[in-house]
This record gives C-alpha cells, sequence and structure tokens, in this order.
C-alpha cells in the first residue's frame, strides 16, 4: 500500500476508533465574519440552501427550544409544505453537526433546538464575554474580543427574501455591532493618549461615523500626539458629515482648538515624535495637562447621536 493510502487508511481508522469510543469531534461554528463550521479544524460543507443555513444561525443562537410552528413562520410564509420544508431544512443541518454519537440538532414533540453544549460558536461565547471583560477591563480579553468581532454576524448572507428573519438579523447584526462599539470605547479608556490607541478609536468611528464622543477622542489624540496636519483634515471631513445632516460642528471646532493650543505649548511642530504632546484631560477647559505617556485615560462624555445612528444603520 501506497504511503497516500495509508494515510488515508489511518485517518479513517483513528476516526473509526472514535465513533466506537463514542467520543465527539471537535466542532467550531463561525457566525461571526463568513459563516462557516470547521470539525477538528476541517471546514465543512454547508448546505447550499440559504433558507437551511439561515435556520442553523437562528437555533444556535435561540436561548431556548423553538416551536415549528414559529419556525414555518419565520422561514417559509407561503410555502406548499412548510413543515415538510422545516424537515428537509433540519435534515441537512445534521448532515453538518451531528455524529454517530452526538445527536446535537433535537427534535421533540414540536419543539427544535440544537445542543451547543460542546460546540464552540464564537458568537454565543461573546456575548457571553463581553460584559464581564467591559467591566473587569481586562485589556488583552479585550483586544481578543474586538479582534472576534471585526467580522459582521452572518457577514455577506441576504435574507431580503425571508422578511421574518431579515428583522431577526438586522436586531443581531446591531447587537453585535454595539458589543463592538463598547469593546473598542473601554480599549481606548485603558490605553494612554498616543498613537497606539488611534486605530481603535478609527474602528469604533467605522462603526458609529456619527459618534461625536469617538471624532472628539480621535482629534484629543491627535492632538495630544502633535499631529495637528491629520487632525485638522480630520476636523474638516468631520465637519462636513456633521452638516450633511443638519448637526452641529461647533463641539467638535471647539474642542479641536482648545486641544491644539494646549498640546501646542509642548510640541513645537507637527514633525515632532508623538511621545512629546502634553494634552489636557478632557474636553472642558482645564489649566490641568498630562504627558503623552499617561498610563491614564480621561474618558470623554458619550454624547453618540442616536437617531442619526440609525439612519445609518
Amino acid at each position: 500500500m501506497g504511503t497516500g493510502e495509508e494515510s488515508v487508511a489511518n485517518r479513517r481508522a483513528a476516526h473509526g476508533a472514535n465513533d466506537i469510543a463514542g467520543k465527539s469531534s471537535a466542532v467550531e461554528v463561525h457566525l461571526l465574519g463568513h459563516c462557516r463550521v470547521a470539525r477538528n479544524g476541517e471546514d465543512v460543507a454547508l448546505p447550499a440552501s440559504r433558507k437551511a443555513r439561515a435556520l442553523l444561525a437562528y437555533l444556535l443562537m435561540a436561548p431556548r427550544p423553538v416551536h415549528r410552528a414559529r419556525l414555518c413562520e419565520l422561514f417559509w410564509a407561503v410555502p406548499n409544505d412548510p413543515r415538510g420544508e422545516l424537515r428537509w431544512c433540519l435534515s441537512k443541518i445534521r448532515g453538518v453537526l451531528d455524529e454517530p454519537f452526538q445527536r446535537r440538532v433535537k427534535a421533540e414533540n414540536d419543539w427544535v433546538a440544537i445542543d451547543a453544549s460542546n460546540l464552540q460558536v464564537d458568537a454565543l461565547s461573546v456575548a457571553k464575554r463581553a460584559e464581564r471583560t467591559i467591566a473587569d477591563g481586562d485589556l488583552e480579553g479585550l483586544k481578543e474580543l474586538a479582534t472576534k468581532l471585526e467580522g459582521e454576524f452572518l457577514e455577506g448572507f441576504e435574507a431580503d427574501r425571508i422578511p421574518l428573519f431579515e428583522a431577526w438579523l438586522i436586531g443581531e447584526r446591531h447587537r453585535f455591532r454595539e458589543f463592538h462599539a463598547h469593546v473598542l470605547s473601554r480599549i481606548v479608556s485603558l490605553l494612554p493618549r498616543t498613537s497606539a490607541a488611534i486605530p481603535y478609536i478609527r474602528k469604533r468611528l467605522d462603526l458609529l461615523p456619527f459618534d461625536e464622543a469617538a471624532h472628539l477622542d480621535l482629534m484629543v489624540t491627535l492632538a495630544a500626539c502633535g499631529r495637528f496636519a491629520e487632525g485638522e483634515a480630520h476636523l474638516e471631513a468631520a465637519s462636513r458629515l456633521f452638516s450633511s445632516e443638519g448637526l452641529s460642528r461647533a463641539p467638535l471646532e471647539r474642542a479641536w482648538r482648545e486641544h491644539r493650543l494646549l498640546a501646542g505649548r509642548s510640541t513645537p511642530a507637527d514633525s515632532s515624535p508623538l511621545t512629546d504632546a502634553a494634552p489636557e484631560k478632557s474636553v472642558r477647559r482645564d489649566s490641568r495637562s498630562s504627558s503623552c505617556h499617561s498610563p491614564i485615560w480621561a474618558p470623554i462624555p458619550n454624547r453618540s447621536i442616536s437617531s442619526t445612528e440609525s439612519r445609518t444603520a
């Protein structure tokens, strides 16, 4: 037997041994970013049906079993045989998640659920850890969460022909976008006002372009680091953005003038090293200044404009 054939035979034997012993594979389900499932590190082919993939995500995120009637209403508004369609989709999901000794897709009486107790589901893990990690101020844990949250929930999935599911999907995407924004804000609050904080502020602005507090954070940090030309350019762009929506740009302009003046007292020019600046501790006028190396971040009050944010969702 050739080496390649021996390798295949060995893998099959090992898989068979696991089945006999009743051991489950390590199954990971990724719902943040592009939806995918991996078993023992290898991607598993997902059903071609959009509704089957949507049903997989919905059942994984459901906190309790869901009635068949509710699933039929959610996914099949006017089919000939909604329960038959549901059975077909569940059979496809079983092919992805179930194993000989591990039946994860449960359908008892009229209730349907996925047992995720031994699945690694990124969205469930993030939702469980986010609030605690934010409260604890664990910087490394927050950075890990920020990385996981970079992908949108079910990124690229189009649910335009599944209206009730689409409404649920919009809600989940908003929830995880808020998690991401809070995580980024907490990271910034734990970092000194140096260039290290700027990428996290920019990511928050990508999520919430009308968040006044994030714009202020960015300009204060740029001023603290002596990056005046960059701050002027951002102020101009932000002012145009706010004006386009009929929002006042005065707070941004006032904060920039104050912090540029204060930082300029100790930073001779835009080309000075990033560590030479001496920023203020808040947007308010204050005679106290701190070094750009200061380990303490003085948070700016949250002035996000929720009505405008909802227009951009």
